[in-house]
């Protein structure tokens, strides 16, 4: 229950607000001040992109966690919890 309110709370309001935040920074590369030498010729958006679509990937994995959690609390699915620590 608890990984279920801290997913819906925390997790996606948190991932959703960095990756609208982090979208004009892939926009527009030459308005921020901090990204002078990176070159202006369109060359440097794949490292750019990766900001914004890794909290978009994260928030879409939270939706994930959060179907899942929600169904094993309605009691249509199970929802493992054991971790079995490997042996060296």
């Amino acid at each position: 229950m608890a990984g279920l309110i801290g997913t819906v709370l925390f997790l996606l309001p948190t991932m959703t607000l960095l990756a609208y935040f982090s979208w004009p920074l892939f926009k527009n590369p030459g308005r921020s001040g901090n990204f002078r030498a990176m070159p202006v010729d369109g060359s440097c958006w794949p490292v750019l992109l990766q900001v914004p679509l890794g909290f978009g990937l994260l928030a879409l994995q939270g939706v994930s966690e959060t179907i899942k959690r929600a169904a094993a609390l309605h009691g249509d699915g199970r929802f493992e919890t054991h971790y079995e620590r490997l042996v060296q």
